[in-house]
């Protein structure tokens, strides 16, 4: 089975697995020389295609990392410019008017108030016609999966433990609306059981019940083995 994984966030990226091992992988930014490059990795997809002496039609599944995706634009305008960048995360000498962008962005995530300026979603049907145009697949052979889903599976599967029963945690800024996801591994499957929206996120840091540690956010995933 081949399997081509994309994320189509910062620093975009396609990957092709072959009956589950991977056997190509490349960035955006190194065929389109922007440091970074974000959105749906058009070249990069399209190089490991050549070097794997593969075509579009052998690809049995497409695997989208994250069920929301954003324009290109918008995304390397955060990512290139600085001053926008600063507005959107709320960074600035005045406190005073830090807090209050802060504080608008995490109005605009709990749905209270407008997203920021210029930036907007991609529909699923223009999401998934990246695909379907570039490569001349059908809709059916398209799966969007849970953006902490991926970071744990990357955990997980490519942990020297794997198939052992093991505690996954993933922490991100946003991701899906969610900061953080805790799952259990067992065997090839991967069972979600707590998270925790971006809201927290951006307060910096998100308290679990008295019953488990604190956590501190990153932008990593962690798997750890034994008994649970």
């Amino acid at each position: 089975m081949i399997v081509l994984g994309i994320s189509g966030t910062h620093c975009a990226t396609a990957a092709i697995l072959r009956d589950g091992e991977i056997v190509g992988c490349a960035s955006e930014e190194r065929f389109s020389r922007l440091k970074n490059d974000a959105g749906y990795p058009r070249q990069a997809v399209d190089a490991l295609l050549r070097e794997l002496r593969l075509t579009a039609a052998d690809i049995d599944v497409v695997a989208l990392a994250g069920l929301r995706a954003y324009s290109r634009e918008w995304m390397n305008r955060v990512l290139h410019d600085a001053a926008y960048a600063r507005e959107y995360y709320g960074v600035g000498l005045d406190e005073r008017r830090g807090l209050a962008r802060r504080a608008r962005k995490l109005g605009a995530r709990l749905g209270l108030i407008e997203p920021a300026r210029g930036k907007f979603d991609l529909t699923e049907g223009e999401r998934l016609h990246l695909v379907t145009s570039h490569l001349g697949l059908p809709r059916e052979r398209i799966l969007t999966l849970r953006h902490h889903l991926c970071h744990a599976a990357a955990a997980y599967y490519g942990a020297p433990f794997t198939g052992q029963r093991a505690l996954v945690l993933t922490n991100d800024n946003s991701g899906d609306g969610d900061c953080a996801h805790v799952y259990t591994g067992e065997g090839l499957d991967l069972a979600g059981r707590e998270s925790a929206p971006s809201a927290a996120g951006s307060l910096t840091r998100w308290r679990l019940p008295r019953s488990r540690a604190r956590m501190t956010l990153s932008t990593s995933a962690s798997a750890t083995s034994g008994p649970r």
